[in-house]
């Protein structure tokens, strides 16, 4: 919420089958924000319709999946630092 973001705002997850998947996908849903994950197989024009079609406010990204937008987005390392953050009340 601290990157500006409002609650039913769609966010698109581009996460590895990692820790941070379900974390990340559970704390969206927590605080009001509609979470879309996709698979990371998908080529960067299928990603581009993606796009276009949900208009997602913010993108998280694993480094290592391709994506190429304009969308802001946080990496798993700015996820991490999130957890550090106090709870937010």
């Amino acid at each position: 919420m601290q990157a500006g973001l409002q609650s039913g705002d769609t966010i698109l997850m581009r996460l590895r089958n990692k820790l941070d998947f379900p974390i990340t996908y559970l704390v969206t849903l927590s605080v009001g924000l509609a979470p879309v994950p996709t698979s990371v197989a998908p080529k960067k024009s299928q990603i581009d319709k993606i796009v276009t079609d949900l208009s997602p406010c913010l993108i998280l990204r694993d480094p290592e999946v391709t994506i190429a937008t304009d969308i802001p987005e946080i990496t798993p390392k700015e996820l991490h630092d999130l957890r550090r953050l106090p709870p937010a009340i």
